[in-house]
């Protein structure tokens, strides 16, 4: 089985990626702020240590040595477009100096479309109060889109609605195109993306694009 280095492993899906990692065989470096606050993630497959994803000294020392790089940090101190555009940058700066070939992104589904060119953040009736949030990822995912890198990455978008909900194993894979039901509406559990997220690291289907998951 190979190493994967989950960024952001203490929250929400970067746990749910972790657990789903180990139920494959996978040796997991879960990388976290404080490793103190995340003892419970340690075991014999899951080695905790400290970094700091949009820190190119950081992102090389802990990922050097593993094949796969998973990025599920949300840092509500930082301002959204500087971190996501740094993290972006020191990950396709050190991944590829470090020897990590693949990397997978949590994207934010406000910036899928609903109709050609338009975003669900462009809608007229989306909440002012998450427009900053939703540039700054709309920002780091034009540093990947832009970029010219020998770096395998893959921005992986969920719906508008990730919960708690239980592990089905299923889910469908769109484009660019916000992924909706009948009845307009848009969800995934945690254990379903973190399924989509390991299916891209144990049988690559999709490179340097972006995708959409949903239920």
């Amino acid at each position: 089985m190979g190493k994967i280095v989950v960024f952001g492993a203490g929250g929400k899906a970067g746990r749910e990626i972790v657990k789903e990692a180990v139920s494959r065989g996978h040796q997991v470096t879960a990388v976290v702020r404080d490793p103190a606050k995340y003892g419970d993630l340690a075991t014999d497959q899951v080695q905790v240590v400290s970094g700091d994803i949009a820190n190119v000294r950081s992102v090389a020392a802990v990922a050097a040595g593993h094949d796969v790089a998973i990025h599920a940090v949300y840092d509500q101190t930082s301002a959204p477009e500087p971190f996501f555009v740094g993290a972006a940058h020191a990950l396709l700066q050190s991944l590829p100096a470090a020897g990590v070939k693949r990397a997978l992104i949590i994207g934010l589904a406000s910036t899928l479309e609903v109709a050609p060119g338009v975003r669900v953040m462009d809608t007229p009736d989306f909440p002012e109060a998450f427009l900053e949030f939703c540039k700054g990822h709309a920002a780091g995912l034009e540093v990947f889109s832009s970029a010219t890198t020998d770096l395998d990455w893959l921005y992986v978008t969920p719906p508008m609605v990730l919960d708690q909900g239980p592990r089905t194993g299923t889910y469908r894979v769109g484009g660019n195109q916000l992924l909706a039901q009948e009845d307009g509406t848009s969800h995934l559990s945690y254990a379903d993306l973190a399924v989509a997220l390991l299916d891209e690291v144990d049988t690559p289907k999709h490179h340097q694009t972006r995708i959409a998951v949903a239920d």
